[in-house]
């Protein structure tokens, strides 16, 4: 599948059971993803999570353990002068490339752009 960030994978949905943490199930599941993408056919770019605010448990594992940034296109980047409650989610990213790094953070200036023409 492709769009205008390039290709990706179908979106999924990853959770675990209070009993699985810590056992470094969703480390691997991660690390997992992460080579379903590199390894696909013409490779991808990188892997893209979208994550509650409110999931602090969930943000320190994506940023801490699995080493994802929060992207160019997120919220918090694109739309600076939203309101403090105006999304409940932020995208972080592992990209792998210089090129989809490149393609990241000009989507997402654009969309800051737009996002400040519209304030």
């Amino acid at each position: 599948m492709s769009c205008r960030f390039g290709r990706f994978l179908p979106r999924l949905t990853l959770a675990r059971a209070a009993a699985a943490r810590g056992q470094g199930l969703g480390r691997f599941l991660m690390l997992f993803m992460e080579l379903l993408a590199k390894q696909s056919p013409g490779g991808l770019g990188g892997v893209v999570l979208t994550i509650q605010r409110a999931n602090t448990r969930a943000v320190g594992f994506y940023t801490t353990k699995c080493r994802y940034s929060l992207s160019a296109i997120s919220p918090a980047q694109t739309d600076p002068f939203a309101d403090a409650g105006a999304y409940d989610y932020e995208i972080y990213s592992k990209l792998f490339s210089a090129e989809a790094t490149a393609r990241h953070e000009r989507v997402g200036l654009e969309a800051r752009l737009m996002n400040a023409v519209n304030a």
